[in-house]
């Protein structure tokens, strides 16, 4: 059984995994959602519409997510770059301009891979974003300690920059 307060911040993930397009994970917390039984407490009865804040989001991120869900990775780092560099965006808009960076990287990584036609090149394709994205997040982090999903997306990076027979 689950606390309510841990029940609270399941819900509260849903949204902050959406907000991010981790969707995914949002539907894998969903799902865990659907399934948690709340402990009993002494308190007045649960109100179920107490479960899930939700957070007002800035028109640039809405379109940004937007692009990141429909593929558009390079127009979403184009979109969000000013206010980047301008050291302006909210969390949500930092972890969006990283990831849809990371995304754009990766896709460009298949398209390449797609033209080469010896198997030893085709494995030795990589993200050319890796290593400036390992930089911009190493500063995010240190920045945002609390930001968790930053925390993730580097992971993510270092586990692609290690040579592939450490993996």
């Amino acid at each position: 059984m689950w606390t309510f307060s841990e029940t609270q911040e399941l819900a509260r993930a849903i949204p902050a995994l959406s907000a991010r397009c981790l969707k995914t994970a949002a539907f894998f917390a969903g799902e865990q959602l659907l399934g948690v039984t709340v402990a009993p407490t002494s308190d007045d009865e649960i109100n179920a519409s107490a479960l899930v804040e939700t957070e007002k989001e800035e028109p640039i991120i809405t379109v940004a997510r937007g692009m990141v869900e429909s593929g558009s990775y390079s127009r979403c780092v184009h979109l969000l770059a000013p206010a980047f560099h301008a050291n302006t965006l909210s969390p949500i808009g930092l972890f969006l301009h990283q990831y849809a960076t990371y995304l754009g990287g990766e896709k460009a990584k298949e398209e390449e891979t797609i033209t080469l036609s010896d198997p030893l090149e085709r494995f030795r394709s990589e993200n050319s974003e890796l290593k400036e994205l390992r930089k911009s997040l190493t500063k995010l982090t240190s920045q945002y300690a609390e930001d968790s999903f930053l925390h993730y997306l580097l992971g993510v990076i270092l586990k692609e920059l290690l040579p592939s027979d450490s993996r």
